[in-house]
């Protein structure tokens, strides 16, 4: 005696085939509701991906900008007084101000320390400030409010700088972080507090 597969007897061809038939053309049109879906995507797709490569390449301008600014600068040094964290703290709140930023923190150490570079060695007759600051706003501006602050007159290091981007709902909010930043003024040692 031998036996058959029950789906493959005569009386279920016609269940087995209509199954079949069903299984492709529901395939079909999902595939040509995807495709159709994706077709009209496609330039909102390339729109995006020309404004991540444009946003990326100004980023990456504005990060080797703030890289060469690292160097300690040959600018005359200001004295070390309450007047160089004030002057700091001036020139941040003009150039965020200027570039549509938020400062939400500014804090500094009330004593200045002997000046020792981030990048090894020291300074006899140096002094710096620590200061830790948090920016917020668009990307971009942010970046060019940093760019203005180590173009201004005082002279500092930067410690370190991390952006974490900032959760919104509003689409007029896009591209917002929220960069915490440690910078350190550098002053001549000796003058008056």
């Amino acid at each position: 005696m031998t036996y058959t597969f029950w789906l493959f007897l005569s009386k279920h061809a016609r269940t087995l085939s209509a199954a079949v038939y069903s299984c492709i053309g529901i395939c079909l049109i999902c595939a040509g509701y995807w495709g159709t879906k994706s077709m009209f995507m496609l330039p909102q797709i390339k729109g995006a991906d020309t404004a991540a490569k444009t946003k990326k390449a100004a980023l990456l301008i504005a990060m080797r900008d703030v890289e060469d600014q690292k160097l300690v600068r040959a600018d005359p040094v200001p004295s070390p007084n309450a007047q160089t964290v004030q002057l700091m703290e001036a020139e941040v709140e003009n150039f965020a101000h200027e570039e549509n930023c938020k400062v939400a923190q500014f804090s500094a150490m009330p004593a200045p320390t002997p000046y020792a570079s981030h990048f090894g060695g020291g300074g006899d007759g140096y002094v710096m400030y620590s200061i830790k600051l948090t920016l917020n706003g668009n990307l971009s501006n942010v970046l060019y409010a940093l760019q203005k602050l180590s173009d201004g007159p005082v002279p500092f290091e930067f410690g370190t700088i991390n952006m974490t981007p900032i959760q919104s709902v509003d689409k007029n909010t896009v591209n917002q972080v929220s960069a915490n930043i440690e910078i350190d003024p550098v002053a001549k040692q000796g003058a008056s507090k």
